[in-house]
């Protein structure tokens, strides 16, 4: 791709186009020449001042060469001209995940999807391809996951990356471990081995973060530790529930909750031997999933139950409670009325007619009143049964007011003070450019 293509379609890389930014470089959002129309891109622009640059250029395009998949960004081209190097990717409508964290409206289906996407993308990285080596991505973090439109995860910024031949054994030794900090693997830090498992420990603090709602950054500012410390001692402590984003946690249903933390903390384990493998991350997210989903159904099925007092708005409604206290829609059978009703042998029609003695016409008349007077009073049951439905509406009404009242007022509390601790980490940025650190 020519530099003059994709000069045109960000404007000369104008400011008001930079969607993102990072000590590698900055991404822009640009517009791009596709036959009749036009193709939305993101292009990342690297600084080429960084001694590394040269090195991530080449390594991100040979990974997204080779390693193509559903929930890996995709490549649409490249330029190195002029001592230019930009990557064009696929576009991300939605930007990165951190945006996301502490909005309710990402709701808790939506959240085990999006860690279910990464954990696809995982596996497909670091089970290898054919007879291609694992990748390790080793800036595993909320920043790098992009969402598009219908909200589906891709991960992104592969310039850190590294690929382990088939022949390597578990570890991969450097002399300095780059990484994020919050997000990067004890071990990798204080050993310089890295592994899949490093990856696997990065994941953890995502899925924590996407339960809790809050960035690692957040929690360090707040608490004085990043968050995979936090949620070690919470657990400790037995407080599973005080880490669950308080937005959602009404969403969420037991098994979908434990299946998620209990694999989430599996990736946090301090011996990477005891870290499990992305397929099997992959496994028991879809199991979370699916509780969750099988909740939701049954909640359906049965929010019209004995349970819920149903409103009572037709005639069919009416009919229907009016057996609860009477035969109604059955024939009333009085043996000694029967008879003294007999067939006529004789009929003008040559049909058997159904004839009433005048002497029981008295009886049957009675009879008739009686089931008037019975309806009548029917009637009025239901009447009272109605008043009470509604009296019982009503006093639930006001208490879910009440207390849908008490509830806004703790979430706006806490919300404030959540928007506080992320205004100086959550700056709108869409893509990570590869704000990374070397950690000696």
């Amino acid at each position: 791709m020519s530099l003059e293509e994709i000069i045109h379609a960000t404007q000369k890389f104008h400011n008001d186009n930079c969607i993102g930014g990072g000590g590698f470089g900055r991404v822009y959002k640009g517009d791009l020449q596709d036959g009749d129309g036009f193709k939305t891109i993101a292009a990342k622009r690297l600084d080429t001042r960084f001694g590394q640059g040269e090195q991530q250029f080449l390594r991100e395009l040979q990974i997204l060469l080779d390693y193509k998949h559903d929930n890996v960004i995709s490549l649409l081209g490249y330029c190195n001209e002029n001592d230019e190097k930009v990557i064009i990717y696929e576009y991300a409508s939605r930007g990165s995940l951190d945006r996301y964290l502490n909005d309710a409206s990402l709701t808790w289906v939506k959240r085990l999807n999006i860690c279910i996407d990464v954990a696809r993308a995982l596996d497909f990285l670091h089970g290898g391809v054919g007879k291609q080596a694992k990748v390790i991505h080793r800036d595993i973090k909320s920043a790098n996951i992009l969402l598009n439109h219908d909200w589906k995860a891709k991960l992104a910024d592969f310039g850190l990356s590294l690929i382990s031949p088939l022949i390597q054994e578990t570890s991969y030794v450097i002399d300095h471990a780059w990484g994020t900090p919050g997000y990067l693997d004890p071990l990798y830090k204080k050993t310089g081995f890295l592994t899949i498992e490093s990856d696997i420990y990065s994941f953890g603090v995502v899925l924590f973060e996407i339960l809790c709602g809050r960035s690692t950054f957040a929690i360090q500012k707040h608490e004085g530790h990043y968050l995979p410390e936090f949620i070690k001692n919470i657990f400790i402590a037995g407080k599973h529930d005080e880490v669950v984003f308080k937005k959602i946690r009404k969403q969420i249903v037991t098994k979908s909750l434990t299946t998620f933390q209990e694999i989430s903390y599996q990736c946090l384990h301090n011996e990477r031997e005891k870290r499990p493998t992305a397929k099997e991350i992959l496994r028991e997210l879809q199991k979370a999933l699916e509780f969750q989903v099988q909740s939701m159904d049954k909640d359906e099925e049965g929010c019209r139950g004995p349970d819920y007092a149903t409103p009572i708005e037709t005639v069919g409604d009416i009919q229907h409670l009016s057996n609860k206290y009477s035969e109604t829609g059955k024939q009333v059978q009085d043996p000694e009325l029967y008879k003294h009703i007999e067939q006529d042998p004789v009929s003008p029609t040559n049909h058997k007619a159904t004839i009433i003695h005048p002497g029981s016409k008295q009886r049957v008349l009675d009879h008739l009143k009686q089931e008037v007077t019975l309806g009548e009073n029917q009637v009025k049951l239901l009447k009272e049964e109605l008043k009470k439905v509604e009296m019982a509406n009503k006093s639930r009404l006001a208490l879910i007011r009440a207390l849908e009242e008490e509830e806004e007022e703790e979430e706006e509390e806490e919300e404030e003070e959540e928007e506080e601790e992320d205004d100086d980490n959550n700056d709108q940025v869409w893509y990570d450019a590869g704000d990374d650190y070397l950690l000696a």
